[in-house]
């Protein structure tokens, strides 16, 4: 579940950011926390052009002729709708920053082997 969500959130932020000029700072920004058992996610990226969304406000697939709502967005949304979750995502200023919260993730931890 957390690898759809990063993995697909990455590939977002990659794909947007290759697709800008020189003019503009190349970086996408990842930030995690986890706190009490809630993961909070953050992925900030630069794009160029304008953002489309459909008429309940869902943005649309930025690859060429598609005016359909993109496969990696919505698994994500649907991820987080999954497990409760909450989603934030903002665009301004040609900068993207997708923000998520995940609630009861237990982290698995694993102990070396004692010699």
């Amino acid at each position: 579940m957390i690898c759809l969500v990063l993995g697909n959130a990455l590939d977002n932020a990659i794909e947007a950011t290759k697709a800008i000029g020189n003019e503009h700072k190349k970086m996408v920004q990842v930030n995690l926390r986890y706190k009490r058992e809630t993961l909070f996610i953050q992925v900030k990226n630069p794009y160029r052009g304008n953002i489309q969304t459909d008429s309940r406000g869902d943005i649309l697939s930025s690859k060429r002729g598609s005016r359909t709502v993109g496969i990696g967005l919505q698994s994500i949304r649907d991820v987080i709708a999954k497990e409760q979750g909450a989603i934030d995502i903002d665009y301004e200023n040609e900068e993207f920053c997708l923000s998520i919260v995940l609630y009861n993730i237990h982290l698995v931890t694993t102990n070396p082997p004692q010699s």
